[in-house]
Parts: C-alpha cells; structure tokens; sequence
C-alpha cells in the first residue's frame, strides 16, 4: 500500500447512540504514475588535441553496453513484439501516447532492437534473456 487515507466522523459529533469500531469499509483504486520511467544522461567531457583532433573521455562500459533503455522497459517492449504481435510502429506509438517517452525508430527494425535490448552483435534477436545461466527459456 502506497497511501492510505481515513476518513472518520468527528468525535464532536459522536454521541452515546455510536461506538467507534476497529473496522473499516475499503476501496482500493489502483492508478499509474504520472511518469513511469527515469532518463539518465551519460556525457563524457570532449577534449581537443592540438595535433590529432577530438578524442572523447571513456564512458564505463557497463554504460555503452547497457543499450537505450534498462532491462524493465527492454521486457515490456520485448513482451509487446512478441506476445502482443506489435509492430515496431505500434509500439513506438504506445510508448510515446501512454508513457509519454518518444523513443525513435528511424533506423532499420534489427538496429532499433540491437539499441534496445543490447546482445552480441553476430547473434539473431534473442527471445528471453538467460537467468543464471539456465538457457531453457531459448529453447522454448
């Protein structure tokens, strides 16, 4: 539970007629939140040499590997391709209508996926990702 509002009648209108109980009548209603998602930014500072150019300072690598998205929104999109049979086109316009968050697919579908969900580059687009290194899932 995320917020619980009571409501009570006043002591001050309570006479000897009521007994307050231990008890309570509840509806839940459950919502989403106005934003579902978190951007963060990577900037690696860009350094002028006078002789060879422009060289830029190192990202970590788990940053350049970690692709455009994080892995809960890379299994909602990955659940919507294929549980859902949603073209790249529909699910473009999901996440920009529903979580606000205008993701583009200029680029050919196979690019789009590899920015996506990051994975080998020679590899065809995986189904499931392996957990602890059980690959059954990639069977199925």
């Amino acid at each position: 539970m995320d917020k619980v509002w009571i409501y009570e009648w006043p002591e001050s209108s309570l006479n000897s007629d009521w007994k307050r109980l231990d008890e309570f009548q509840t509806i839940q209603h459950v919502d989403l939140v106005p934003k579902l998602f978190e951007v963060t930014e990577h900037r690696a500072r860009l350094y002028l040499h006078r002789t060879t150019g422009e060289k830029i300072a190192t990202l970590p690598e788990e940053v350049t590997r970690a692709g455009l998205v994080g892995p809960r929104l890379s299994a909602l999109i990955a659940y919507q391709k294929g549980a859902c049979h949603m073209t790249y086109r529909v699910i473009q316009t999901f996440l920009a209508d529903v979580l606000q968050l205008d993701l583009s697919t200029g680029q050919r579908r196979i690019f789009m996926m590899r920015q996506l969900i990051p994975y080998p580059r020679n590899s065809p687009i995986p189904i499931c990702e392996p957990v602890n290194g059980d690959h059954s899932c990639l069977r199925q």
